[in-house]
């Protein structure tokens, strides 16, 4: 799926392809994983959806995360702070489980909201 110019929603399930474009975009991935996600210009927000980690078939790879300027979401029915989750080189891990990738960059330098963002 490709969202071109403005503020993009996307989700995603399994082993999908979403590239946001120019524009502050936002993407909500689910239990499935194996999804590719390329935020393209702007802030974005990659949210992992899940209440069991454990139900990631794959980990989601995020091929231009931007240090400083994009951001992870975690649901915080799993994860409440940063001290939550592993990081080895660009993988980031929660209770044990490898989550998403972040393409070239360090994933400890990322930065990350906790929260329920589909909450009304």
């Amino acid at each position: 799926i490709s969202g071109g110019v403005g503020n993009d929603i996307f989700y995603l399930g399994v082993n999908g392809r979403a590239i946001g474009g120019e524009g502050d975009d936002r993407f909500f991935v689910g239990e499935g994983g194996g999804n590719i996600i390329s935020g393209g210009a702007g802030a974005d927000q990659f949210w992992i959806l899940t209440d069991d980690p454990t139900k990631l078939k794959a980990s989601n790879t995020i091929v231009d995360y931007t240090i400083g300027t994009d951001v992870i979401g975690i649901t915080n029915q799993v994860a409440n702070s940063k001290g939550d989750l592993t990081f080895s080189g660009s993988d980031i891990s929660l209770n044990g489980v490898l989550i998403a990738t972040l393409n070239g960059v360090n994933a400890a330098g990322a930065t990350f909201v906790f929260a329920n963002p589909l909450a009304s």
